[in-house]
């Protein structure tokens, strides 16, 4: 299997990419949040919680990043399915590892 047109590859490589920047934006905001809990500030202030308030209110909040996170998964495996036979991964990724290395050296 190869691609059968730019126009595929430039739809997948669109997709996929969206779907990454999604993913990143969630795990790097979820990252930078659990360690700081600066989220919870405003929380705190309008509500004047108790400390089993205030943890429940974490963790609803990451159960939440992690449905959203689960979400992007699978919708990122079934752009990658609707290609299936339209577009050879393997190929695809060599190419782009390529073009990218290729890019530094020169």
């Amino acid at each position: 299997m190869t691609i059968n047109s730019d126009d595929d590859a430039n739809d997948f490589e669109e997709a996929i990419t969206e779907i990454m920047y999604r993913i990143e934006g969630i795990s790097h905001f979820t990252i930078e949040q659990f360690y700081t809990f600066d989220y919870l500030n405003t929380y705190v202030m309008l509500y004047n919680p108790t400390v089993d308030n205030t943890l429940s209110q974490w963790y609803t909040t990451f159960s939440g990043y992690n449905t959203q996170m689960q979400d992007q998964i699978s919708l990122s495996q079934s752009k990658i399915a609707s290609n299936e036979g339209k577009i050879d991964l393997k190929s695809y990724v060599t190419d782009r590892v390529s073009k990218f290395i290729f890019s530094i050296i020169v």
